[in-house]
């Protein structure tokens, strides 16, 4: 399989931009989100880098969850290269006591020929229908005492799993989470995926996830812009933020750089709402009312944003705003 980081001609930026900025964008209410994501695969389907088909959900989503979606499922096809376009995946990493690794109580252990999984996490994405499930568990300790994490890869409906759905969010009402619960769920060796579970795939899909999501809210504005004939400064805004956050999306996502140059192209991102703020009385009212309501989307977990961007600059040797 190909690695992700690799371009060739056929993933290049411009074919990407002309599909964004050139080829017509039509509107299409959808009943459903999975109805959403049915057209998505086809249109999606032949662009081989997951960070393109985030921006392509989001150039024709209805929602700001249809486009939350597709960057949150692509940034897990980024991640975990077996899953395709096809593939609904939820990362099952947090429980009651957080998501760092000595929070994880959810346990794979021994049994017999194979391994049972046990536990419970606190929160999920896409808790309303039959998913791939990337579970983080603790699989004994390191020598260091440590607990040693492994993801397991399993299906939502397998015996002893049972997810319980949330009451509908106040922000992107239509994407539907909830919590879970592993009840001695039998797992195979070869469900359990190779590498450290915290270092390997935790760690890594924060960043991912930023990039990927950040890139289809921007492909969601930008086709917004198109439609509703705004000014060029903000389509020369966008597309320029999405043609940074591409690159970032094919770097490594563990580096100390690329989480420095992440930290300010989501500076930049978030001035660039601000400046597009007043274009938006020209939207017709639901899409108008939902981007005002849905963009506390982009406040989740910024001090999580914050602490990876001040251990990058250290590690590379800059001193932080609260180091002066």
């Amino acid at each position: 399989m190909r690695d992700h980081r690799t371009v060739t001609s056929d993933d290049s930026l411009r074919s990407l931009l002309d599909r964004a900025l050139a080829e017509p964008i039509e509107h299409e209410p959808y009943a459903t989100l999975d109805a959403f994501w049915r057209r998505h695969i086809e249109r999606a389907r032949a662009s081989p880098l997951p960070f393109d088909r985030a921006v392509i959900a989001g150039l024709f989503a209805d929602t700001v969850g249809q486009a939350f979606v597709g960057g949150y499922r692509s940034a897990m096809q980024r991640l975990f290269v077996t899953l395709s376009v096809d593939d609904a995946a939820s990362f099952c990493v947090t429980e009651v006591g957080g998501a760092h690794p000595r929070a994880i109580a959810t346990t794979l252990e021994s049994a017999s020929d194979d391994r049972v999984l046990s536990g419970e996490k606190s929160w999920i994405s896409l808790a309303d229908g039959p998913v791939d499930l990337l579970v983080v568990a603790r699989d004994g300790a390191l020598p260091d005492g440590r607990p040693r994490l492994r993801v397991v890869h399993i299906d939502s409906v397998r015996e002893g799993v049972a997810i319980t759905p949330m009451e509908l969010e106040t922000i992107v009402p239509d994407v539907l989470h909830g919590s879970i619960r592993f009840d001695r769920v039998r797992v195979a060796d070869s469900e359990v995926l190779e590498g450290d579970g915290y270092a390997r795939y935790v760690k890594p899909f924060r960043t991912l996830e930023d990039i990927h999501v950040f890139a289809a809210l921007l492909g969601y504005l930008l086709a917004i812009a198109r439609r509703s004939r705004w000014p060029s400064d903000a389509i020369m805004r966008l597309s320029g933020a999405i043609a940074t956050f591409r690159a970032l999306a094919i770097e490594p996502p563990d580096s100390p750089s690329v989480h420095v140059a992440l930290a300010g192209a989501l500076v930049t991102a978030r001035a660039t709402f601000d400046a597009i703020e007043p274009h938006w009385e020209s939207v017709e009212p639901t899409q108008r009312d939902g981007w005002r309501r849905d963009r506390a989307l982009l406040s989740i977990a910024k001090r999580a944003r914050e602490a990876r961007a001040a251990r990058a600059l250290e590690a590379l040797g800059f001193a932080t705003a609260a180091d002066r």
